[in-house]
């Protein structure tokens, strides 16, 4: 005799987010901005990052678009994090600037604080990874 048990519904594809990561520098430090205190990854640090995805030209046109004086860019690693219900795809880009940009809420921070003072949630682990290494 076979038993009868509730079929369990089919999951649903997880929303796709497409996003951009910039990892910027200014003399040798790393700028970082705390995010939200409500959401997704709530009051913890993050590299600028934005829900595009931009081939190299299109990422420095924006960077300079939004006041960002770039002295080089370079493609960097894509990257993936899996949420229980989102999934981010990643594409990075190295940024040297060529002055710090103030009044906007970016920390700069040199490597070792970045591994010892800052929250990076793992979502970023990938770029991360790259700086420290």
């Amino acid at each position: 005799m076979q038993e009868k048990y509730p079929r369990s519904k089919k999951k649903s594809p997880k929303k796709e987010i497409h996003k951009t990561v910039f990892l910027l520098s200014y003399q040798g430090k790393y700028l970082i901005r705390k995010r939200p205190n409500r959401g997704l990854l709530a009051s913890l640090y993050e590299f600028y990052n934005v829900d595009e995805h931009f081939n190299l030209s299109e990422a420095k046109n924006y960077l300079e678009e939004n006041d960002f004086s770039v002295c080089a860019i370079h493609k960097d690693k894509k990257g993936k994090h899996v949420f229980t219900h989102l999934l981010w795809k990643m594409s990075g880009f190295r940024v040297e600037l060529k002055d710090y940009p103030r009044n906007c809420g970016f920390l700069l921070a040199t490597k070792e604080e970045l591994e010892r003072l800052y929250s990076i949630p793992s979502a970023f682990k990938t770029y991360l990874d790259e700086i420290l290494n």
